[in-house]
């Protein structure tokens, strides 16, 4: 049920575009060029996934999907994707200012220019993760926001400590949440997983003399942006049961 609603876009916009703002913004790889690159990865998976798979009734707005007016509300999709923007952006200005100038310096040899890694700006970084925005709200709101209760919701609702076994106990404490707050739990992990381990080894392996630490720690930036996005939008979402 949490992986439901999955589309491919955002999951490949998520993992991906870490690598292409990296080459872009200190490699004098030109935007066009960077875009270009990202566009074909994301359609080189995502065309023959809709031809074997079409879009699930969360994202062709069927009537029987949960809180269908929330999902399709553009003011709401709007605010959504600011957030998460807003996010990524506080994200990265932060490590620019705190331990990215630095993780360059010492772990990626032969880097044409260190100057945006100084100069960079909150503002400067939002038009750019306004992309991660969008796909942070495509894979991890709106499938949050699109689940309903269930019979499950029910029984967890009616979970009672006092005559519940230790292991009942246990896994009320341990996996004891609702439906709908597994679904942003896990998309928010699954977005943390692929966003760290694709912009590591891509990183590292594909880019020269970057070393491996050096290529953990930029990527843990990303991951932590992720992160802190999953929790903003389950926050948001979380008063629209």
């Amino acid at each position: 049920m949490a992986l439901r609603y999955v589309l491919p876009w955002p999951c490949i916009m998520i993992k991906t575009a870490s690598l292409v703002y990296l080459i872009a913004t200190f490699y004098n790889i030109s935007p066009a060029t960077a875009v270009s690159a990202l566009g074909i990865e994301m359609l080189s998976t995502f065309v023959p996934f809709q031809l074997l798979r079409p879009l699930s009734g969360a994202h062709a707005g069927a009537k029987n999907v949960a809180n269908r007016e929330i999902i399709t509300d553009i003011p709401i999709q709007i605010y959504t994707t600011i957030l998460a923007a807003a996010i990524y952006s506080l994200t990265l200005f932060t490590a620019y200012k705190t331990y990215l100038p630095t993780t360059l310096v010492l772990y990626f040899e032969g880097l044409p220019s260190l100057a945006p890694a100084y100069t960079t700006n909150f503002l400067a970084t939002l038009p750019v993760t306004i992309a991660f925005g969008i796909a942070a709200r495509s894979f991890i709101f709106t499938p949050f926001v699109a689940t309903g209760e269930t019979d499950e919701d029910e029984k967890l609702a009616e979970f009672d400590p006092a005559t519940a076994t230790l292991g009942e106990t246990l896994a009320w404490n341990i996996w004891g949440y609702t439906t709908r707050e597994k679904v942003v739990i896990l998309r928010t992990a699954v977005a943390m997983l692929v966003t760290g381990v694709n912009t590591y080894l891509q990183t590292f392996m594909t880019i020269n003399g970057v070393e491996s630490y050096g290529a953990s720690l930029y990527a843990g930036a990303w991951v932590g942006a992720a992160f802190l996005t999953g929790v903003g939008l389950g926050f948001v979402g979380g008063g629209d049961a």
